[in-house]
């Protein structure tokens, strides 16, 4: 990616942590090993190494790059499934760079003010800067109005944001 786009032209994440130690408990295959050895007594072993678990369509890196970079990143990915066993696809995605929304409305939701308000999942909002994301914010809740559903033994008014509503309240 480096020798084809430059190394301020992509973003790379990657998505799994290898939290699993994986352990050793090394044995002798000298002569006389059977008297310096005690088998699989105190077998616990040292650290050896790191591995992950991996799920099924678990995306394992992301690539961020420019419209030109797209063949680059798809090509680097190609490449690299080769390091890793098993079988790997890849994927380009429809969405803008690591957030949630797709091309076309992250664009036009992306102006900071009320005439960049879009209609996303059923409510209308635009899109805010969040640290090194994005969230939609708009001023009813995106589940509650996809579902219709309010709380009233919680003391949840349409009018009124509730304390489930409230992050996403400021506009």
């Amino acid at each position: 990616m480096i020798n084809s786009v430059g190394k301020d032209n992509f973003h790379i994440r990657v998505r799994l942590h290898p939290y699993n130690i994986i352990r050793i408990n090394k044995m002798l295959t000298c002569a006389g090993a059977d008297r310096l050895q005690t088998g699989m007594r105190g077998a616990y072993g040292k650290p050896y190494g790191l591995s992950a678990r991996v799920k099924i369509n678990q995306v394992m890196f992301s690539i961020r790059t420019t419209l030109k970079g797209e063949d680059a990143a798809v090509e680097a990915l190609r490449k690299s499934k080769a390091k890793f066993p098993g079988r790997q696809l890849v994927y380009v995605s429809r969405n803008w760079g690591f957030s949630p929304f797709p091309k076309d409305v992250f664009m036009a939701g992306r102006q900071m003010s009320q005439e960049g308000q879009i209609e996303w999942k059923g409510a209308i909002g635009i899109i805010k800067a969040d640290g090194v994301g994005t969230k939609f914010a708009s001023k009813r809740s995106v589940r509650l109005s996809k579902l219709g559903i309010y709380h009233v033994s919680s003391g949840d008014i349409k009018e009124r944001a509730s304390d489930a509503m409230r992050l996403n309240w400021t506009l």
